[in-house]
């Protein structure tokens, strides 16, 4: 009896074993098969620039720029005759009475290099965060309100970079003589082959 049993187990074995060795390839995996698919990649390496500006912009405001008169002549005299004493119409900026809109030249601000033929466009702005100049000797503001590029687009040669200007708009409102410190404007250039 234990002959018959060891040779019932023997034969399952047997057929087991069989049936292993003899199935198909796809029946001993139970992964799916895989899928393939090409995919093309492109990129964009925009152009290389060089952004190159002052670190300082130290400007003079002057009584002419304020719309004020700084000299007349007045009659004549015979070597007796008192100097007139009134004060001048127009000195301190007094002409025209308005001082919230006074602009300043600079004539170059910015040079822009790159590959030959990028074409360039350079923006600014005044720095929110710093817009507002102080005079430390009394405590006064001046606003700068607004900047203007000039040249601020074009194409960059192989010998020559873009070069350009700006003009800065000032509120001198209630601004005293005096040196005002603390305005920040932010340039910017990008590019495009």
């Amino acid at each position: 009896m234990n002959n018959k049993i060891l040779g019932i187990i023997a034969t399952s074995v047997a057929t087991i074993s069989g049936a292993v060795i003899s199935a198909p390839a796809q029946a001993q995996t139970s992964e799916p098969a895989g899928l393939a698919n090409s995919v093309d990649v492109q990129i964009y390496v925009s152009p290389t620039l060089y952004l190159r500006t002052f670190k300082t912009v130290n400007l003079t405001i002057t009584g002419k720029d304020l719309g004020a008169t700084d000299r007349d002549a007045t009659g004549e005299t015979t070597g007796d005759t008192p100097i007139p004493v009134t004060r001048p119409t127009g000195f301190g900026g007094t002409a025209g009475g308005d001082r919230s809109a006074i602009k300043k030249n600079v004539k170059e601000l910015f040079a822009v290099f790159g590959a030959n033929g990028t074409q360039v466009t350079v923006t600014a702005k005044v720095d929110s965060a710093a817009s507002t100049l102080t005079n430390s000797a009394d405590n006064t503001t001046a606003e700068m309100t607004a900047i203007t590029l000039t040249n601020a687009t074009g194409t960059i040669s192989a010998n020559r970079p873009l070069v350009g200007g700006a003009d800065l708009t000032f509120d001198l409102t209630d601004a005293t003589a005096g040196t005002y410190t603390g305005g920040k404007v932010i340039i910017e250039a990008k590019g495009t082959l």
